[in-house]
């Protein structure tokens, strides 16, 4: 059980295991406000607009109480303007604050999970990084949704002693989203439905804007230690054609050992 994805069906698995109706997804760099169970609880399994809802996911505050990230200088490369479009989403998703909206992101230390969802889905072990905007993705291909509900708010304080260098990071992004890119077009998803993120990072756009970016970025210390660029393109490439295909697999695998859990309980 290594990697993001796996920890977090761990989350699914052992709630499941105890016949859960409702999961509620939190970290441990967190804290929760007084109402946080309340307001998790107030529209789940609901309708809302003649849809069933089946995930939630609500916003970060940082220490300051803000919702928004750091956000670097814009130069018109889609992946280093990638917290450009992060904090451009989540002002679209904070704009009617008393409303449910359909969200093309989720964090994945603030999300609520009905079993009519968590029995079908699973979070995609392949994918390295991002699983949580991964498996609203993974919701969509079965015809679910998640929504944002702005007044779910959790504080989020990651320590800072484990990050990566940015090149590191960017390439990490690169194999995720070449991966979320293959995923869509296997299954015939568009990436305008996650506008404006993850989506504007997964058009076709983004192979030369990464290029340019790992170029830029690119030293003699950070090649050596996780390769050069364009061997980090091929690679991701490789990755998603060998491994997107086989999360339908997974899915199908999923579901029947949901479907073993339920008789078994």
């Amino acid at each position: 059980m290594r990697g993001y994805a796996a920890v977090r069906n761990l989350q699914l698995l052992i709630p499941a295991m105890l016949g859960a109706e409702i999961i509620i997804a939190i970290d441990d760099d967190e804290v929760l406000p007084r109402n946080y169970l309340t307001q998790a609880l107030k529209w789940i399994g609901g309708d809302y607009e003649g849809e069933k809802i089946t995930g939630i996911a609500g916003p970060y505050l940082n220490e300051e109480g803000s919702p928004y990230i750091s956000e670097a200088k814009e130069i018109s490369n889609i992946l280093v303007d990638k917290s450009i479009f992060m904090n451009q989403t989540m002002r679209q998703l904070l704009a009617h604050p008393d409303e449910l909206t359909k969200s093309p992101m989720a964090l994945g230390g603030n999300m609520i999970f009905h079993r009519d969802l968590f029995t079908q889905v699973g979070f995609d072990p392949a994918i390295t990084r991002g699983e949580d905007i991964d498996y609203l993705i993974n919701a969509r291909i079965v015809g679910q949704s998640f929504y944002f509900d702005p007044k779910m708010t959790i504080t989020h304080l990651p320590p800072r002693n484990f990050e990566a260098p940015q090149y590191a990071k960017m390439r990490q992004d690169v194999i995720r989203f070449i991966y979320e890119r293959e995923k869509l077009n296997l299954y015939h998803l568009s990436a305008d439905e996650f506008l404006p993120y993850p989506g504007a990072l997964l058009n076709n756009d983004f192979i030369p804007a990464a290029l340019e970016a790992l170029r830029k970025s690119a030293i003699k210390e950070m090649t050596e230690k996780f390769s050069v660029p364009k061997e980090i393109i091929d690679f991701s490439q490789n990755y998603a054609k060998k491994y997107a295909p086989k999360y339908m697999r997974f899915a199908k695998d999923w579901g029947r050992a949901m479907a073993w859990l339920k008789r078994e309980s």
